[in-house]
């Protein structure tokens, strides 16, 4: 895409001349502006320009919405990857998620007036699944307070994925979208949603180690995308239009649904209905839509008994919870959606739709479970979550103290204690909530992995002592002189630590490493090995202000001030502590970090 940094000229035409250009089908078209910078509202209007002045046709408009939606999702990537301020990355998710629903409300709208909206669609399944894709992977990245607006903007995208799944069914009932496309854009769904999958069990797996578990809410997110993946899944073995691919696809769909129950053991996030429904179509039995049936009856229950509990309650003059009202509220529109779709013989989403209202309407009976007991089950919160924090208030005197000793305290071990104290607020939220079995849940999960600072701490102790130990044996291998040993030998200095020269390459997908952990002194040489020319340079795009030295060509002395063609290199010494972001000023969804020790 045509990098944009310069708009001294105001005119239609000049801003036309940055419209957007959509990359290959699995990458984000490059971002271009963002947010960080004055000039985006420059970019906004181009795009509100190509919309307005140029296009009249309501179907092109849509599609080109759906163009506008991708660039905000890649300069909210941006953004977040540059370690931008919460007030950046809140705009960046405003604009970003406002687009997505624009797209899907299109979607509606034109789909009711009888439009051929084939390509719309296409594009819509692809914007929610790259929405979901880039979310999962920044949202842990994100100013903390940034993440609660992340975590509805990835329900907003799983919804639209949704959406975008009826519209295939429709479009293709009406014969605007070949029964191949309509194959191609569902089999690239299920793909696309075990790749998240992986990768988010990868994610886990690395967390595990760390804090010893997930925490709660990251399991739940979890759950949710293994759903997902689960309806599509329903989908394809319900629905007669994809009889054909059924079966061409039936050994990657066995193998899917053997995965995806694995990783529920994995990862503790079993589940009795789901699990059942992934064992038809691993075993590639014929009961699917039985399985589906037993699902809604199910969910039918636990909704009438919330709505039970909560009459029961308000007729003995007790108060609901704000809370488990709307949870009642979603549990039955939910369950509304699940029978209708049902009716229709649509099951993957009778099934999702049933999914949501029976977890919904568990959540909400888990209150008046613990009713008669709420003063108890309060305290014993309350109780837990002192008890965590006297956890961590005793690990960080232990950490201060190993500090005071010369010791170097493990980065892992600040990640912990940064961990658990998110997880009591998450519990002191969850309390004030009367959501006592959550709150418990977050405080269990603080105690518990606060108490591997201690290990952490032992072994990093160990690991000096051993270092010592190693030192001391060779020396005493040194043969010494007895003449020696009776008066003080002069010794020689240590040898300094020569500063050392590292590599990156730049590659067409990127620079590789994409991260690199340096000591202070040390060189970093980027080499471009890629056709097109590459322009390293300090976050943030455009200033290129984060590094602090100054006395580059914009601001930050770590700038190449120029695209590097192909075979040609750039150098630059890094002299200030700290992990030092960086982006490829001609391509800036492309980044890197440099992580500088003393």
């Amino acid at each position: 895409m045509m990098h944009k940094n310069s708009f001294l000229t105001l005119s239609v035409a000049v801003l036309l001349a940055f419209s957007l250009q959509v990359s290959a089908q699995d990458a984000l078209p490059d971002a271009g502006v963002t947010p960080s910078s004055p000039f985006h509202i420059f970019d906004r209007f181009g795009d509100w320009a190509r919309l307005n002045l140029l296009t009249f046709n309501q179907v092109r408009k849509a599609e080109i919405r759906a163009d506008i939606a991708e660039e905000r999702l890649a300069e909210l990537k941006a953004v977040v990857e540059e370690g931008a301020s919460e007030d950046v990355v809140n705009q960046a998710e405003s604009l970003s998620t406002a687009g997505a629903e624009e797209v899907e409300s299109d979607v509606s709208r034109l789909e009711g007036e009888g439009r051929n909206i084939a390509d719309l669609t296409d594009k819509f399944n692809q914007l929610s699944l790259r929405h979901q894709a880039v979310i999962e992977e920044i949202l842990e990245k994100a100013p903390e307070q940034s993440r609660e607006a992340l975590a509805k903007a990835l329900e907003v995208s799983r919804r639209g994925l949704e959406r975008a799944g009826e519209a295939v069914l429709k479009q293709l009932e009406k014969g605007n979208l070949d029964k191949e496309r309509a194959e191609k854009i569902t089999e690239r769904t299920i793909e696309q949603l075990k790749k998240q999958v992986e990768n988010r069990s990868e994610a886990l797996k690395k967390i595990t180690e760390e804090l010893g578990e997930v925490p709660p809410e990251l399991q739940e997110r979890f759950n949710t995308k293994l759903q997902l993946l689960e309806k599509e899944m329903v989908n394809v073995e319900s629905k007669k239009e994809f009889k054909e691919l059924r079966e061409r696809i039936r050994e990657n769909l066995k193998e899917t649904a053997q995965d995806a129950r694995e990783l529920r053991k994995i990862h503790n996030v079993r589940d009795e209905a789901s699990e059942k429904i992934l064992e038809s179509v691993a075993s590639g039995s014929a009961d699917i839509v039985v399985r589906v049936e037993k699902v809604l009856s199910e969910a039918k229950e636990k909704v009438a008994e919330l709505e039970r509990n909560i009459s029961q309650a308000k007729s003995a003059g007790k108060e609901v919870p704000e809370r488990v009202s709307a949870l009642f509220d979603a549990a039955k529109k939910h369950l509304t959606e699940a029978a209708a779709a049902f009716e229709a013989k649509d099951f993957g989403r009778a099934y999702g739709q049933a999914t949501s209202a029976l977890q919904n309407a568990r959540n909400g009976n888990k209150f008046f479970e613990d009713e008669d007991s709420d003063g108890d089950r309060g305290k014993e919160a309350l109780l837990k979550i002192e008890e965590a924090n006297k956890k961590i208030a005793e690990a960080e005197r232990k950490i201060e103290e190993f500090k005071s000793k010369g010791g170097e305290v493990p980065a892992e071990a600040l990640r912990i204690i940064e961990e658990a104290k998110k997880q009591v607020v998450l519990a002191k939220e969850a309390l004030a909530k009367s959501d006592f079995a959550l709150a418990l849940r977050h405080a269990e999960f603080a105690k518990k992995v606060v108490e591997k600072i201690g290990v952490l701490l032992e072994r990093a102790r160990k690991a000096v002592n051993s270092e010592t130990s190693n030192t001391l044996r060779v020396e005493t291998k040194t043969e010494v002189k007895s003449e020696d040993v009776r008066k003080p030998a002069n010794t020689a200095p240590t040898a300094a630590r020569q500063p050392q020269v590292h590599q990156v390459k730049i590659t067409a997908e990127g620079f590789l490493p994409r991260e690199l952990e340096i000591k202070k002194g040390d060189t970093v040489v980027w080499t471009n090995t890629a056709s097109k020319p590459s322009w390293p340079a300090s976050a943030m795009h455009p200033t290129h202000d984060v590094y602090p030295e100054k006395g580059g060509c914009i601001a930050s002395a770590f700038d190449a001030c120029k695209g590097l063609a192909e075979g040609e290199s750039f150098k630059f010494q890094f002299n200030q502590i700290g992990t030092w972001k960086y982006h490829d000023h001609l391509n800036t969804s492309v980044f890197g970090a440099v992580k500088v020790e003393d």
